[in-house]
């Protein structure tokens, strides 16, 4: 379960440092090369549902669903690199 959070938590930070390619990618060099294998792996099995119909359809009922709950929809995901950011800005501290 705790690795399942932390590699999820990284695939978050990991998105939102597309702007830093460079800093992005020597970083996950770093990754035990088990995790970087489990990251392709994954990327692989959902490469061919990213970008049909179905997908396009479940992520509108989704934002929908979370706008309906009072958040700012699929973009209130950024908001968990901003939490882990304060986080542990806060332990460092």
């Amino acid at each position: 379960m705790q690795y399942a959070g932390y590699l999820n938590m990284y695939e978050y930070l990991y998105s939102a440092m597309s702007g830093a390619r460079e800093a992005r990618e020597s970083i996950r060099e770093t990754l035990d090369p088990r995790v970087r294998y489990d990251l392709v792996c994954y990327s692989q099995f959902f490469d061919k549902y990213r970008n049909n119909t179905v997908a396009t359809v479940s992520n509108t009922v989704n934002n929908t669903y979370l706008k309906m709950q009072g958040t700012e929809g699929a973009r209130s995901y950024g908001l968990v690199v901003d939490l882990a950011v304060a986080y542990y800005r806060d332990r460092l501290n």
